[in-house]
């Protein structure tokens, strides 16, 4: 959805909130999400949010690992421009986002949770709900989610969460190599 700051701070004045439904889901930005974007906008910006299922897999490598080892059911890759610039901080705000969603044959909607996968591979299981039609999460910020099966999720989260601190710390101990030019000469 595309919608010029004027019409967020007017949605703000009499509503407080906003409600944009796809196919995909339907996202309810709070007032305070709202103020974000538009304190991140001029006035004549255009906004797009946008809340889509990434079939492309659009994410790092770190992530495709990750995706690979959560054998994830559905990939969404929800995301906020203003001016083609990405904010994905709401600063306090909350956005409730519902997911359609049919489980496979043999499982209900209550064996399958949300969760956020962080740029760096790291797993966090946010707090699912289950509605009606599917799974609904409550989100202070936009970026890369999936929706797993629980069993999944219980017996490789750890194992994931644990690799990626064990390779973020060996990345801050390496020290950074200086490019090998072939001059051996030492300037400072």
């Amino acid at each position: 959805v595309q919608i010029p700051v004027e019409s967020i701070e007017e949605i703000i004045k009499k509503r407080g909130s906003l409600t944009i439904e796809s196919d995909i889901a339907t996202a309810t930005l709070d007032t305070k999400t709202l103020e974000t974007i538009v304190a991140n906008a001029n006035k004549d910006s255009e906004i797009i949010i946008r809340v889509d299922e990434n079939k492309t897999k659009e994410v790092n490598a770190k992530q495709t690992a990750t995706i690979k080892k959560l054998n994830v059911s559905m990939l969404i890759k929800a995301e906020v421009f203003v001016d083609n610039e990405k904010v994905s901080d709401f600063k306090g705000g909350k956005v409730k986002v519902v997911i359609p969603f049919t489980p496979e044959t043999g499982s209900k909607l209550s064996d399958y949770v949300i969760v956020y996968i962080q740029d760096n591979g790291k797993v966090e299981v946010l707090d699912t709900s289950v509605v009606s039609n599917g799974l609904a999460v409550v989100l202070e910020h936009f970026s890369d989610y999936a929706i797993v099966k629980k069993t999944v999720v219980d017996s490789v989260v750890d194992e994931i969460n644990k690799e990626t601190e064990t390779e973020t710390e060996t990345e801050k101990d390496e020290e950074p190599e200086s490019p090998k030019t072939g001059n051996t000469s030492n300037y400072a």
